[in-house]
């Protein structure tokens, strides 16, 4: 059966026209199987093994293990930044009576338990919502010393309070007398249950058409596509192999980081954003400087401040938008760096803007009109999607790209 299982899986790789082998062992590691409870049976199951399904009724035996606001194990822990989340140190932690008795670590501890506690929370909630007819939580009354939140006793302190054993009603079966704490709903729901027969399985045996094999499919298969791909020119082999171009890249990544933060022109603090950006960016220093430089130049070009600046009237601002759209039957996957949507009084959609930063490092105007051509198919793909997205003519959109180095706007 998982054998079978394993080629379904590998059959739906396939369709969506996967190749690679990491690929597809990173698509099964995550690959699951939904499967319909089985009717007519008992089934005996971890928690986790019964998400997504349901049954008539539900048995919860073993609620008292367990310490809800207690991380069971704490082994390494990873210290983050609270504001990006950067990892700052990670440490094999000691015993917990040590590290509850420093305030670092104190801290760790802290985090863990608030972890623990969630996941607990959302597997028994899992647990209380299998049931479509009867939910029964059996439990027994712990001990005088017991101090421990376990499931039982949570489910206990919201449902019945401080309700001693001898306060509840006792209910019987077969002759053994228990002490039900908290009952909604009917007791003896299942005597208005109709009994189901069996469903009649057709006998008649389906034949394919004549011919049924040699027919084209009807699936409509899209191609994966990035906009992104699509610029055009030839560039040497051995290029792909320097350091410098992988510097180059390196820094083109920096500056649209930079750019991306940049609302309006005359609305930011351009150093406060390179501080800011400085602090968070993981690239070595000789890249960072690099960036900031041609940041600071390019933001010197009265072209682009003006591309940068906010028009008059009623205008939205998009930055680094993803997005995923079908052109052409083709599955488009891309990133707007920049997109200014002008509108009406009437709040009507009057044109947008779609600017895309470049890094190129360009020395004239020839080469800048060279390079921009090899954009061309890329933005009216951004063009077109925009257009789409905004249920606007493609000729409201106006599609521009910013060379930064030479700090230059180019209009395609």
């Amino acid at each position: 059966k998982r054998l079978n299982d394993l080629i379904s899986a590998a059959v739906e790789f396939d369709e969506n026209d996967g190749r690679d082998c990491n690929d597809f062992l990173h698509f099964i590691d995550k690959y699951e199987v939904h499967e319909l409870a089985t009717g007519n049976a008992v089934r005996v199951m971890t928690i986790h093994q019964s998400k997504g399904l349901g049954f008539d009724i539900v048995i919860l035996p073993d609620l008292q293990e367990g310490n809800m606001t207690k991380a069971s194990q704490i082994d390494l822990v990873v210290a983050r930044e609270p504001r990006t989340a950067r990892p700052l140190w990670a440490l094999k932690m000691p015993r917990r009576v040590i590290a509850e008795n420093d305030p670092v670590l104190a801290t760790q501890v802290r985090a863990s338990n608030e972890t623990e506690c969630f996941d607990a929370l959302c597997l028994l909630y899992v647990a209380l919502t299998r049931a479509r007819q009867g939910l029964y939580m059996v439990t027994s009354f712990p001990g005088k010393s017991a101090a421990a939140m376990t499931p039982a006793a949570l489910l206990k302190l919201q449902m019945a309070g401080d309700m001693k054993p001898a306060d509840g009603p006792h209910v019987t079966i077969d002759g053994e007398e228990l002490i039900c704490l908290y009952e909604t709903g009917e007791r003896d729901w299942y005597t208005k249950v109709t009994a189901k027969g069996p469903l009649a399985e057709s006998t008649e045996r389906r034949e394919l058409p004549e011919g049924f094999v040699e027919r084209p499919s009807r699936r409509r298969r899209l191609l994966g596509i990035s906009p992104s791909m699509f610029e055009e020119g030839e560039i040497r082999a051995d290029s792909l192999f320097a350091i410098a171009a992988r510097d180059s890249m390196e820094v083109g990544t920096a500056i649209h980081e930079l750019f991306e933060k940049v609302s309006w022109i005359n609305e930011v603090d351009n150093e406060k954003i390179i501080q800011e950006w400085r602090g968070t960016s993981s690239v070595v220093e000789e890249i960072k400087q690099r960036a900031i430089e041609q940041f600071r130049q390019a933001l010197a070009f009265a072209d682009v401040r003006q591309a940068l600046s906010k028009p008059e009237g009623n205008v939205d601002l998009w930055r680094e938008k993803h997005f995923e759209i079908v052109l052409d039957d083709q599955w488009v996957t891309g990133v707007f760096d920049r997109v200014t949507i002008v509108r009406g009084l009437d709040n009507k959609i009057l044109g947008a803007t779609v600017l895309d930063f470049k890094s190129d490092e360009v020395t004239n105007e020839a080469e800048l009109n060279d390079r921009a051509e090899r954009y061309r198919l890329q933005l009216s793909i951004y063009g077109k999607a925009l257009s789409r997205m905004l249920r606007i003519d493609p000729s409201q959109v106006t599609l521009r790209l910013l060379f930064t180095c030479p700090g230059k706007v180019y209009d395609l």
